[in-house]
């Protein structure tokens, strides 16, 4: 795994913590289920570092890893936008509730795991609708 989180560090190596495990566990067993996940805890406890290493793990196996940064400005409209553009490469257009539908289709059709790093900073109102 690359050390996205120390820049400049090379030859370092993992240490694969009880926490650490127990985390990429959890989103084994969420992935393999296509199910919501969530990491929690204090900063600087490894949450980011454990999604990229679980995504990169996901991506070794040939299904497809897509990594989000959530803002305070993220509404519901621009995360949709965000993750469309991931999985088709393009930047789509139209209603919010026509992206919703383009997005949830693609979802089904090609199954990624999705991670959405800092979700907490997102506006409350656009996440709400997304993730229920």
């Amino acid at each position: 795994m690359i050390a996205r989180h120390l820049r400049g560090l090379t030859d370092a190596a993992d240490v694969r913590t009880l926490a650490f495990q127990r985390a990429t566990m959890m989103l084994r067993h969420a992935a393999a289920d296509n199910e919501l996940a969530a990491l929690l805890g204090q900063p600087g406890t490894g949450k980011t570092f454990c999604a990229l290493a679980f995504l990169d793990a996901v991506a070794a196996s040939g299904r497809r890893a897509i990594f989000l940064q959530s803002d305070v400005t993220a509404t519901h409209t621009l995360m949709t936008v965000r993750l469309l553009q991931k999985l088709t490469g393009g930047r789509p257009s139209g209603e919010g509730y026509h992206l919703t539908d383009d997005l949830a289709e693609l979802l089904e059709e090609h199954s990624p795991v999705v991670v959405v790093d800092e979700a907490h900073r997102a506006q409350s109102r656009g996440w709400t609708s997304w993730c229920s």
